[in-house]
């Protein structure tokens, strides 16, 4: 019975629990998408002086190079139960980021509502797992998923999906995301690839932007989109393609690249080795991208990623000391087998280290360490982040140097891409769902904290709590004291605050007029209490990906 709390426990509050690392429950287990359980195991050093453990489903290491041993358990009632409720809050984010419920109403009532979809009320599409395509993957009746059925369904998927691959060449991130609304629409109920499912029509794209309709028409019309047909033609584009693959050039670096007659990243990485050419300026980054281009080119395996980040938390503590933790994030915390670079989150001890409230020093640190070790290079090759203070530590700016980005030798494995992010204790929960989560789900998170209905209730209930005279921060730095209460909520990788917003059409829309201080923050010990002061279910980190269903 006392096994069974500490599992009811663990699956309300996520892994993230931010509590003494000696109540943890053990063994611990989450949710899977699937049903079954497994056992989490951390990497994480003792947590000396009573500090505060975040135990995440990663790899608890005894040393380099070990690895995890999932051990899959029967479903109970209570986990099918909180994997519905997650499936719930999928369908609502869902709804909200690709603006669904206009087709339900559209479809003349065949439509059930997302969160119906999202609690297994339809098979008609689902996640072809490990595939690593970020596309939809249907398997609808009938059909083998593939695009190249004679449906409309399927040409109109098969054509926005090229378009995508177009838009991604240029990096348009807003038309990519009209794009896969379509593509989502199409792909899930109660449309499908089948012969017998129904059509996608005008009809139903009657809500959808006029430039997305009108490519819709033209799919139904011809089969295809000119756009697509003349980007396949272009030679240049294929050349840009190539050049973009390294990693640190857009599409403006490639451009001029290609029209300085460069056509292959060999070719760049010659002349810069050379000093041939000046007029190539490489960045910093974009010679580790190339110095590295087939390194980085190359899947890195689960056990290799665990690895580099048993190297990365024996430096940590090296520097920070006992109570620093280190955790594996990206696809490996959502049971990827295999990943494309390695992504360690280091959250510093709380105070009296002296680090607590100052990741750019403990940053700096620790990659020193870690050049003398010979696991970064000595040449500065890293993409640096600065973000508002954390937690102080800030620099003349208010500014806080906390991620890095470069190359890491993998034990074993030689050159990956290592991003290194180093936050206080007190952002963990924030940092964690931040990173953890796909881009999709991170924008329909903030969208949802932004302007659902569900989202400002809870802000309504958070008023309470908020003094009328409390500090308002304004967006050239000023403080004062405005009348107006906040109207809608700001969520990123370090806390949850309420916020005026600039309204149009009575909706908020991204322009802050100002922001409550940090002192107004919700406190959230764990993930699952962000999830709970916005009005939904903790979702798992495996199900966090909008675009695949």
């Amino acid at each position: 019975q006392q096994q069974h709390q500490q599992q009811q426990h663990q699956q309300q509050h996520g892994r993230h629990d931010l509590r003494p690392e000696g109540d943890e429950p053990s063994p611990a287990k989450r949710p899977r998408p699937d049903g079954a359980r497994e056992r989490p195991i951390r990497i994480a050093t003792g947590t000396g002086g009573g500090g505060e453990g975040v135990g995440p489903p990663a790899e608890r290491m005894s040393g380099p190079g070990a690895h995890a041993q999932h051990v899959p358990e029967e479903p109970s009632s209570a986990t099918a139960d909180l994997d519905a409720r997650a499936r719930a809050t999928l369908g609502v984010l869902r709804s909200t980021y690709f603006a669904h419920s206009d087709v339900t109403e559209l479809a003349g009532g065949l439509a059930a509502p997302m969160t119906h979809a999202a609690d297994g009320g339809s098979a008609s599409s689902q996640v072809s797992e490990g595939s690593g395509d970020e596309g939809l993957h249907t398997a609808a009746s009938g059909s083998d998923g593939a695009c190249g059925g004679g449906t409309d369904n399927a040409r109109i998927k098969r054509a926005f999906e090229a378009l995508v691959t177009s838009y991604d060449r240029i990096r348009d991130q807003y038309r990519v995301k009209a794009a896969r609304e379509v593509i989502a629409l199409v792909s899930g109920p109660p449309f499908g690839m089948g012969p017998d499912d129904p059509q996608f029509t005008l009809e139903h794209a009657r809500r959808l932007g006029a430039k997305t309709r009108d490519k819709v028409a033209e799919v139904l019309r011809t089969g295809q989109l000119e756009r697509v047909r003349r980007a396949e033609a272009d030679p240049h584009a294929a050349v840009e393609t190539v050049l973009r693959s390294i990693w640190g050039v857009g599409g403006a670096t490639a451009r001029r690249w290609r029209e300085m007659g460069y056509t292959t990243p060999e070719a760049v990485a010659e002349a810069v080795a050379s000093n041939s050419d000046a007029a190539l300026r490489p960045t910093a980054q974009q010679r580790c991208g190339l110095r590295h281009f087939k390194d980085f080119a190359r899947r890195v395996p689960r056990a290799t990623v665990a690895a580099l980040g048993e190297v990365v938390r024996s430096a940590a503590e090296s520097v920070v000391g006992r109570g620093v933790e280190v955790m594996l994030l990206g696809s490996y915390m959502r049971g990827a087998s295999e990943s494309g670079d390695v992504d360690a989150l280091v959250l510093l001890p709380p105070p009296p280290n002296t680090y607590a409230h100052a990741p750019p020093s403990a940053l700096s640190d620790i990659l020193r360490t870690l050049v003398e070790r010979g696991v970064v290079e000595v040449e500065e090759n890293a993409s640096t982040k600065r973000s508002p203070g954390i937690g102080g530590g800030g620099d003349a700016n208010g500014e806080t140097l906390h991620s890095w980005s470069g190359a890491g030798n993998a034990p074993g494995f030689g050159w990956v891409r290592l991003d290194i992010k180093v936050y206080p204790r007190n952002a963990a929960p924030f940092a964690i769902t931040y990173f953890c989560s796909s881009m999709s789900f991170n924008r329909a998170l903030r969208l949802y904290a932004q302007v659902h209905p569900t989202a400002l209730r809870a802000l309504d209930a958070h008023m309470h709590q908020f003094p009328s005279n409390a500090p308002r921060v304004h967006k050239d730095g000023s403080v004062s004291a405005e009348p107006e209460p906040p109207n809608s909520w700001k969520l990123d990788d370090r806390r949850l605050l309420p916020v005026h917003r600039k309204l149009h059409n009575g909706r908020p829309t991204n322009e802050v007029i100002w922001e409550a201080d940090d002192s107004q923050a919700v406190h959230c010990e764990n993930e699952s209490a962000i999830f709970e002061a916005l009005g939904l279910s903790f979702v798992p980190y495996a199900m966090r990906d909008l675009e695949k269903r």
